[in-house]
Formats: C-alpha cells, structure tokens, sequence
C-alpha cells in the first residue's frame, strides 16, 4: 500500500509522502515523471536477487559509482522472464498502440451509459475526423513531395501543376473537390501561398491543413490539442506531454512481445470518480488484452491452444 502511495503522488494533484532514509527525510513523486513504463528496470542486475547482483558487489568504488548505475550497465541483459502492463487511454498518445491493435482476438467493448462515458462520446463525437478528407491530404503530400523538381523544400506553380495530374501523382479531381472545393490549380496555388510570395512552404501548407480541421502537429509530433478549462486540464496535458516524450527515450519495440497493452478507452488516468460500470468496463478491458496478448504468444511460439473449459 506504502508503495502504491508512494507512487501515485503527481505534482499538485497529491501531498507528497515523506519517507526517513540514511537519516534524512525525502519526499517521494510520481516515476511516471522519469518514466512511465519502466519494464526495463527488471534487465540486467539492478533487482536481481542473485548474490552476484548485490550492491556491495556491484558497487565496489563510491568513485566509479555512477558506471555501475549507468542504464547501459545495470540493465545490460534481457530479462526473459519479465511481463508488463501498458494501460493507455483513447486520448493519450501510445507508441506501440498500432501494434498491439494487430493481436488478435480485441473484440469490440461496448461503452455503458455513464456519465463519464456519454461525456467522452459526445466530445469524440465532434472531434471526429472525416477520413476521406485525411486520405486526400495523404495523396496531397506524397504528390506534392514527388513534383518537387528542383529540391527547394517549397512549391511553384509548375510544380503544383504537376502534382495535380492525377495519372502521374495519384492526387485525383475528387481530391482537389475534397480539399479546395474546385478543380482549379491555379486557385489551389492562391489557396495554399498565404503570404503570395509566389511558393509554397511547409508552414503554409500545414496552415492550410490546419484550417480544413486536421490539427498538424498532432501528426507531426504525436500530440493531441486538448483545450484548458481548468487547473486539472493543465496538469494532466503538462503530465501527457512528459509521459510520451520519456515513452520515447525508454520504451522499444523489443518490449512489445513482453508487453500487455491495456486500452481502458475512454476512461483516463486522470480520472477518479467512476461509476461501478466504469470500473467493470475497465475489467473487462484488461481481460480482453491478456487474452489478446496469450493468443498471439500462442501463435508466436506456434503452441496449441488447448480447448477452454466450460463455464471460464
């Protein structure tokens, strides 16, 4: 329980506990802050109980201590036997979200009818993205990449003449319809040169994809915009943001097959007050994983999956 207290304590949202160590007092925060998946704190030898993994041993100079605690060093080999559970929300950004989707048997879970819930689905609801609309801005970049002639990193009008040939480029008239509301590449060049300097950048064409309601930087940095209505909207966007970028320099997709992805869907970290539906939707969310996770540890390894007895 200390443990869990200990580790629970995010900055302003929770008091800080206190613990006396070496005779001084500390105060504890979240890891999540450092990091948030630390799946490979159970490598090489730093919780090893083996008697050669002891600190004495490890650590035999207070004056070359800091190679000893070196990531490289204390987590050098793979632990085969550890696994670890990834919990992630729908508005969170998960790194290896895409490839836990693909293991099979993640059946669909039916949201309930609470509060928390039918507030989310009304906000998803209006955040929706027509994806027609996202593949024509994918066949606009990959035409607009293969018409830059002369390698400027900006567009002519020459260039975007080219790039509207659907038969080389692949961006169709329907496309053109989708996104510019008529055919004509002349105007589309109007459309996208804001500053009419005669080319076409980077930052205005992610201007004008922005004003079309596909929030650029959500793509491009792996963030989502959130809008800040109030102090626990801050904290947990601030918390968001350092989450994913220590996910980044921590998480690798070796950990993927040691790894259960739990997708709580619309119930985030942040949130406290949940019905008794919440709470089994989020039961049922972690049996759904672990049985995604075993199927396809099953189908690795090529073991037989064995018949599941009546009444489990």
């Amino acid at each position: 329980r200390e443990a869990v207290r200990l580790s629970l304590s995010i900055p302003i949202v929770f008091q800080s506990p206190t613990r006396r160590q070496y005779g001084e007092v500390n105060y504890y925060t979240d890891g999540g802050l450092i990091c948030n998946y630390p799946i490979h704190a159970y490598d090489g030898w730093w919780l090893s109980m083996k008697p050669k993994d002891g600190f004495m041993r490890r650590i035999r100079s207070l004056k070359q201590a800091s190679l000893a605690y070196d990531r490289s060093e204390r987590f050098k080999e793979r632990n085969p036997k550890s696994l670890g559970f990834l919990v992630f929300s729908q508005e969170e950004t998960e790194l290896m979200r895409s490839s836990f989707g693909e293991r099979g048997g993640h059946d669909f879970l039916k949201r309930p009818h609470t509060k928390l819930a039918k507030r989310r689905t009304k906000i998803k609801q209006s955040e929706e993205i027509n994806t027609d609309l996202l593949d024509a801005v994918e066949r606009l970049f990959q035409a607009l990449t293969s018409s830059d002639m002369n390698g400027s990193q900006t567009i002519e009008i020459n260039e975007l003449r080219y790039a509207f040939k659907a038969e080389i480029s692949g961006f169709s008239e329907r496309d053109a319809l989708l996104l510019f509301g008529h055919q004509d590449v002349e105007q589309a060049f109007v459309d996208l040169d804001s500053d009419g300097d005669g080319k076409i950048s980077f930052d205005e064409l992610a201007l004008f994809i922005s004003k079309k309601g596909l929030n650029f930087n959500s793509y491009f940095l792996g963030y989502k915009r959130k809008a800040i209505t109030n102090w626990r909207d801050f904290i947990s966007s601030v918390h968001g943001a350092l989450a994913i970028n220590v996910k980044r320099l921590f998480v690798r997709e070796k950990d993927l097959d040691r790894t259960i992805g739990i997708d709580t869907d619309y119930v985030e970290s942040n949130d406290y007050d949940l019905e008794t539906e919440d709470k089994l939707f989020l039961v049922k969310a972690g049996i759904r994983a672990a049985k995604a996770f075993f199927k396809d540890y099953l189908k690795k390894e090529k073991i037989e999956e064995k018949e599941q007895p009546r009444g489990l």
